[in-house]
């Protein structure tokens, strides 16, 4: 009985929280309470159903508020289900690789002008970052989810995002150490733009082999 209750009061409790936007807090347990009559606890076990699909944010004291941090815990069922695995960051980096040489080839035949004026911009923002390495790296992300979407595939994007999760904050610390590998990027990402931007097939694939092989050289040391 408590299981029908729970999964009725789900339903009814997903079409309210998708109905509002994103920050807006929501009522109060009572309140639940109240409008659904149940008790408390099937209210505290529906909203903590939500809190870890990253769709509301519990706060102790103030109650709970939209959010959404859906593709940010699907990264993290990912990353501890690749970790049990066996998977290493090595084997993420080849398979980002692959993706993205991929993106890359599409970009060349679907991204509009709008697309590499904010590629460029993204470029400029490294580019004045390259002695933040935090900062640099939270534009270098920006800069790869930017080049998925610019192919108009939406999964492409959701691949990149949530691959980028799990590699960047290790990818990070490595290269946190070695501002050259952050010079060369920069070199290579200006490259892959202008072949992407002169549908230079050869060149596109052959920068983004350099990209990841010098990645690649980092997670090995």
């Amino acid at each position: 009985m408590a299981e029908f209750l729970s999964e009725r009061v789900f339903r009814k409790l997903e079409k309210e929280i998708k109905s509002l936007e994103i920050g807006d807090k929501l009522p109060s347990e009572r309140e639940f309470v109240s409008k659904y009559g149940v008790s408390r606890n099937i209210i505290r076990e529906v909203l903590k159903k939500f809190e870890e699909m990253g769709m509301i944010e519990i706060i102790p004291g103030s109650g709970a508020r939209k959010v959404d941090k859906r593709n940010k815990k699907f990264a993290e069922n990912l990353e501890k289900m690749l970790l049990n695995n066996g998977t290493t960051l090595k084997d993420i980096v080849e398979v980002r690789e692959s993706l993205e040489t991929q993106i890359f080839l599409l970009d060349m035949h679907r991204a509009d002008e709008n697309d590499f004026k904010k590629l460029w911009e993204i470029y400029d923002a490294m580019d004045r970052s390259m002695d933040n390495p935090m900062k640099y790296h939270e534009h270098d992300i920006e800069f790869h989810i930017a080049l998925a979407e610019a192919t108009k595939n939406r999964m492409y994007s959701f691949l990149i995002y949530n691959l980028y999760e799990i590699t960047e904050k290790q990818l990070f610390l490595i290269t946190e150490y070695s501002p050259e590998a952050i010079i060369s990027a920069q070199i290579e990402h200006k490259g892959l733009l202008e072949a992407i931007k002169n549908q230079d097939e050869d060149r596109v694939k052959y920068i983004s082999h350099i990209h990841f092989t010098d990645i690649l050289s980092i997670v090995a040391k």
